[in-house]
């Protein structure tokens, strides 16, 4: 297997094929954004900046050495060099990763480093289609936006996501399940403003992101549930034992699919004893042991896990050292605390309930099963970036006082 430190060797032809890659995928995204309707001189200048920023932080790191490469890098780095010895050595998740990415990693060349621009436009695509899901969020709440000025400004906000450094800089899944998510996130809004045929899509998708990275799967098979719910008007009394059928449904539909992947028997006895036995797996960046002995335990102990999960690695359940020695992931929690929860606490109205709902699905969920900070810090992305059109709407609109009277 690779060694960490050998993990991304650059050389003259790697740097050619980025180079080649990069152009080819500029292109083919300035295909996309013309689609949309966002093809502007500023948008496009913009769009490049955010390719290009995690592209020379990723070059120049590599020279000068001032982040650490992140440890699970070898995994994927092992299999885009030698794919038919290193692919049954992993989970799940990473076998259909790479499977996914088959093609991209052959058009490597044995040469992990390459990958990294594939990362980024990952990231891209998943930004233009979170714009998109939140765009036919507003229309269906009869909001106005000017579409370019708000894309512009998502893409700034997204750019400026401390951790996408260290996410899209390298070769890790987080980008793919992320762009998978944000397409998914656009076809459960279509399907429930009553756009038709767009359910066996978002199936498909929602199939990628299990395939890609399983807990989000779950997460978003609850969204898609509570979608169904609130399109087919399933919350009221009259339909209580069907949608409580349904529920008996997905819940074993849920532990089937836990189970086999997985070989556990998913409850909260388990739960307790999986997080107990993490504790020592991980250390210092472990949480630290947890009370699990009542139901005022159990309240509890879940908000400091989901606010760990949100806000690592600030000290709630680990070592103020460790804190310490977390610079960027550090930034990003006071990014998430100052620049997307403070504003929308400020100019929240009703309507946005339902979109904040996505972001506590995905946030709660996964913040159950994380155990360490540094796990935390790269996988809440995929619920935080529910946070950032928000924001970037609100940022769009801030001088339009009238749009920010209280319902």
């Amino acid at each position: 297997m690779i060694e960490l430190d050998k993990v991304f060797t650059l050389d003259a032809l790697g740097l050619l094929l980025m180079g080649v890659y990069s152009c080819f995928l500029f292109a083919l995204f300035f295909v996309l954004l013309k689609r949309e309707k966002l093809n502007s001189l500023v948008v496009c200048i913009l769009v490049i900046a955010s390719f290009l920023w995690p592209l020379f932080f990723f070059i120049v790191n590599e020279v000068v050495n001032f982040k650490s490469t992140p440890p699970d890098s070898v995994v994927y780095a092992s299999i885009i060099q030698d794919f038919g010895t290193y692919f049954n050595f992993y989970s799940f998740g990473v076998k259909g990763y790479s499977i996914l990415n088959f093609l991209q990693y052959q058009l490597c060349f044995k040469r992990p480093f390459v990958f990294v621009v594939f990362n980024i436009f990952y990231y891209q695509v998943a930004v233009l289609f979170i714009y998109k899901a939140f765009k036919t969020f507003l229309v269906y709440h009869n909001k106005m936006v000017d579409q370019r000025k708000f894309y512009a400004i998502l893409v700034v906000w997204s750019s400026f996501y401390p951790i996408t450094v260290i996410i899209n800089a390298s070769i890790l899944r987080e980008s793919m399940a992320l762009m998978f998510l944000a397409i998914f996130s656009y076809l459960l809004i279509r399907y429930i403003v009553a756009q038709k045929g767009t359910m066996l899509m978002a199936l498909f998708v929602l199939t990628l992101v299990f395939v890609t990275r399983p807990l989000t799967g779950v997460c978003s098979v609850i969204a898609l549930f509570l979608g169904y719910c609130y399109k087919n008007k399933l919350y009221s009394l009259k339909n209580f034992i069907w949608l409580a059928v349904i529920i008996v449904i997905v819940n074993f539909s849920i532990k089937t699919v836990v189970s086999n992947l997985y070989q556990l028997d998913f409850n909260m006895a388990w739960l307790i004893s999986y997080r107990d036995a993490s504790n020592a797996r991980f250390g210092t960046e472990g949480y630290s042991t947890m009370n699990w002995s009542g139901p005022f335990d159990y309240v509890k102990n879940v908000m400091f896990l989901v606010l760990q999960y949100l806000l690592s690695p600030l000290p709630i359940l680990v070592s103020p050292t460790v804190t310490m020695n977390k610079l960027i992931p550090l930034i990003d929690a006071f990014y998430i605390i100052f620049v997307l929860i403070t504003p929308i606490l400020l100019f929240y109205k009703k309507y946005m309930k339902g979109w904040l709902l996505l972001f506590l699905i995905f946030l709660v969920v996964p913040a159950l099963f994380e155990t360490n900070i540094s796990g935390a810090y790269r996988h809440r992305i995929s619920a935080v970036f529910f946070l950032i059109p928000l924001v970037s709407y609100i940022m769009v609109n801030i001088k339009l006082n009238k749009l920010y009277v209280r319902d």
